[in-house]
């Protein structure tokens, strides 16, 4: 149930009113992390309801909304759920995640393979020498 489909119940308040009570009350908030931490985890078990309930025809269907309750579990629980990064290992760096960037343009990577190839036959040449 999103947060909008429970102040659409009778009795409660606005969608408005509860962000304003989560950012004005630490003891509200404290709870609202709790009650949306305790929906990534019933949403991660729905992965195994859903997956049980699916047939040869809804098998599409089922693996869309398989996507959406992981994806929505890693965005509500992301120490838990969340993609797991590796973590630099000694050396240099400070155990921050790391992310390689590789960009290339077509034009430099048939130059670069042209350049591997060359390398390689000049590798293969001088063992071949010794």
């Amino acid at each position: 149930m999103t947060v909008g489909q429970a102040c659409d119940l009778p009795g409660l308040p606005c969608e408005g009113t509860v962000y304003n009570w989560v950012k004005r009350y630490p003891e509200f908030a404290e709870a609202y992390g709790v009650a949306r931490s305790v929906q990534a985890h019933r949403r991660f078990d729905q992965v195994w309801e859903i997956a049980e309930a699916a047939t040869a025809e809804t098998a599409f269907l089922a693996k869309v909304r398989i996507e959406a309750a992981r994806w929505q579990a890693a965005r509500l629980a992301p120490t838990k759920y969340g993609e797991r990064l590796e973590r630099a290992k000694g050396g240099e760096g400070d155990g921050r995640p790391q992310l390689n960037v590789i960009i290339r343009r077509f034009a430099d990577d048939v130059k670069i393979e042209a350049a591997e190839r060359a390398a390689a036959g000049l590798a293969e040449d001088g063992a071949a020498a010794d």
